[in-house]
């Protein structure tokens, strides 16, 4: 029971460890450009809304829904951000 308790405690631990490494030996990208919070209202026609919208869904886009996916789709996204 010792043991179990333990392997718990320290598991999240492994997940953060994990993720430095991976992140520590993955190449960076420095060309993002911005696009982390366009890519985050990103909404093809027809799919489920994008995770912000819970929180979002009262906030008014400074330019339309057609422009941000126009633009997401031509430009492509290379963001580092894990919810982009």
């Amino acid at each position: 029971a010792q043991r179990k308790q333990l392997r718990k405690q320290i598991a999240p631990f492994q997940w953060y460890s994990s993720i430095l490494r991976t992140t520590l030996n993955s190449e960076p990208i420095f060309h993002c450009h911005g696009l982390h919070e366009w890519a985050m209202q990103y909404h093809p026609e027809g799919a489920e809304p994008p995770p912000s919208a819970k929180y979002q869904s009262g906030l008014h886009l400074r330019v339309s829904r057609q422009v941000i996916n126009e633009t997401v789709e031509r430009k492509g996204i290379s963001c580092t951000h894990v919810d982009a």
